[in-house]
């Protein structure tokens, strides 16, 4: 079954995951969006419940205020009793005949009002005793007596009790009408009075005033849902409406309601746009990414049929770079490279198998020829100790070990073989000028078993026959000696050859350290490849450094790390 192209799958998994954040983030805006709509109803509700509280209470200070004015004494209420019990010349007459502050007219009275105060839209006086009414109002503000008040529209009266100061006994009842005018400029000029229904309800729950504002397609029916408005039990407009319910200080009731539906409206009208702009979004997107990773997946499919191809064992087919771009051009420039070196090593390899089985034939031809001196050597030495000469035995037993040893083909062999082929190596020297060379081995017994680079100390011996003995003097000595010191082990090969000049020492110590590789080559070969060798198994911590000795020649210092006790055998021969 062919599976899926990964950047395929990549791509679909990157869209769904940019359409989920796009739709979450949309989402979570609309909730933010409709609850930002529905708190500022709330407020703009509250707002305006306040302010017409407020203004409600002001008109309640202000009847106070002008009742306190006009009746707050015996002399003003029986003056009032005069107005409504003569006729109007006949007051008129009663009036001027009293004297100083008692010439109180009462509609002139009523008419400075309208002057003197604000918000006055008319007023009533009723008494008790009397049929007819006092009202004044914009039009008419001196007022007269009538027998039926006009049917009130639509106006907010303010009541408050007429008394007599000696009985304290209600004689009848002074109402202020507020201004229509004014409290509708004082709703519209709230923020959200074009969305809202607000009511104001008398103490005996009659409806006294209403608004509703243009917005409001269905207003409330105010008469047939007064017990609902008034008494919110349990919230019986919540479904529909964002209500809030003030009292004023005289107990009248300030409703206001904002239809749900037009919030949710006007919430979603603006969430739409946003909406419709994450679809476009998403849309855009997805149109983008499949347009750029179409042709990006297309080249690597054609990649992958080419592997497959290549699967299968045909290794003649070749991915067509003219059609693919940036980093998918290399890698198809390098898989067909790669093809053509594979076919290449194909040739080479069966070439080299027919080789390699001529080498196999020559190598065991090889093979005689060292047995064959091994052989001779040894019946050499056997043939000296027959005839008791027991020092040219030894001598050929030397020979012989060095050259098996040099034929053997392990790359490391423990330190006390090294030593031995190192004592074997000094002692054909000595046999070749005796009495002339001296030679000392100490090593720790503990460390003769550590694994060291074949080769590692004998290059160092060879370097002082070679470059630092002096075969004029009967003194010349060599000393090697292996010993732990802390966690490391030390090699020191010590000569008292010819030595070295402190610069050439101080060359030499620097090469060794020093990647330089041109004057490596050309300087103390032998050194430098011991230096190299012993990093290379030990590490950059392995070092080798070279030192004066105080009795003439050098000291060859190795150090690597290696955990070993402080036993030590002597191996030596003079």
């Amino acid at each position: 079954m062919k599976q899926t192209n990964l950047m395929n799958t990549l791509l679909r998994i990157y869209a769904v995951v940019m359409i989920i954040i796009i739709t979450l983030f949309t989402l979570i805006v609309g909730y933010t969006i409709f609850q930002t709509y529905v708190e500022d109803a709330q407020k703009d509700n509250e707002q305006t419940a306040n302010f017409l509280t407020d203004t409600v209470n002001n008109l309640e200070q202000q009847t106070d205020l002008i009742v306190d004015n006009l009746l707050n004494d015996s002399k003003s209420i029986e003056n009032l009793y005069e107005y409504f019990n003569l006729g109007h010349a006949e007051y008129l007459r009663a009036t001027l005949k009293r004297e100083g502050t008692e010439q109180r007219y009462w509609p002139q009275m009523v008419k400075q009002l309208y002057q003197l105060q604000t918000g006055i839209g008319g007023i009533q006086v009723s008494l008790n005793d009397f049929d007819e009414t006092y009202y004044s109002n914009q039009s008419k503000k001196a007022g007269e007596k009538i027998k039926a008040l006009p049917q009130p529209k639509n106006q907010l009266v303010i009541s408050k009790p007429i008394t007599q100061t000696e009985s304290i006994n209600s004689t009848g009842t002074f109402s202020l009408i507020a201004d229509e005018a004014m409290i509708k400029n004082i709703i519209t000029s709230m923020s959200g009075a074009r969305q809202q229904q607000i009511l104001i309800y008398s103490q005996t729950d009659q409806l006294m005033y209403s608004y509703t504002g243009n917005k409001v397609t269905k207003p409330l029916d105010a008469r047939k849902d007064l017990k609902s408005i008034i008494s919110l039990k349990e919230n019986v407009l919540d479904d529909n409406y964002f209500m809030t319910q003030n009292a004023s200080g005289a107990n009248l009731k300030v409703v206001v309601l904002t239809p749900k539906n037009i919030i949710y409206e006007a919430a979603f009208k603006n969430y739409s746009w946003i909406l419709m702009g994450s679809l476009l979004l998403d849309g855009i997107l997805l149109i983008i990414l499949f347009r750029t990773f179409g042709a990006y997946s297309r080249q690597v499919e054609d990649i992958l049929v080419t592997m497959n191809h290549v699967t299968d064992s045909n290794l003649s087919v070749r991915i067509n770079e003219e059609n693919k771009q940036r980093e998918l051009k290399e890698i198809a420039v390098g898989i067909n490279l790669m093809l053509d070196d594979i076919n290449q090593q194909v040739k080479d390899i069966y070439l080299l198998e027919i080789e390699q089985k001529d080498a196999h034939m020559r190598a065991l031809q090889s093979q005689i020829n060292p047995h064959f001196l091994y052989n001779t050597l040894e019946y050499i030495r056997m043939y000296a100790v027959s005839e008791g000469v027991d020092e040219l035995a030894e001598v050929v037993y030397s020979f012989a070990s060095l050259l098996r040893n040099n034929t053997m083909q392990e790359k490391t062999v423990t330190l006390q073989r090294e030593l031995e082929f190192c004592e074997k190596y000094v002692f054909l020297y000595q046999m070749r000028y005796p009495d002339r060379i001296a030679y000392h081995f100490t090593v720790d017994s503990e460390i003769d078993d550590v694994m060291v680079p074949k080769y590692i100390v004998q290059p160092l011996i060879e370097n002082y026959f070679v470059h630092g003995i002096d075969f004029s003097r009967i003194d010349n000595a060599i000393s090697v000696k292996v010993y732990r010191k802390n966690t490391s082990v030390v090699i020191d090969v010590i000569d008292n050859g010819k030595g070295m000049s402190d610069e050439r020492l101080t060359e030499v110590n620097r090469l060794l350290v020093e990647d330089v590789s041109k004057e490596r080559h050309q300087t103390s070969i032998g050194l430098m490849n011991v230096s190299d060798r012993l990093k290379l198994v030990f590490g950059d911590n392995a070092t080798m450094v070279l030192y004066h000795n105080l009795s003439g020649g050098v000291i060859v210092r190795l150090t690597f790390e290696e955990e070993i006790t402080d036993v030590y055998i002597v191996v030596s021969r003079r």
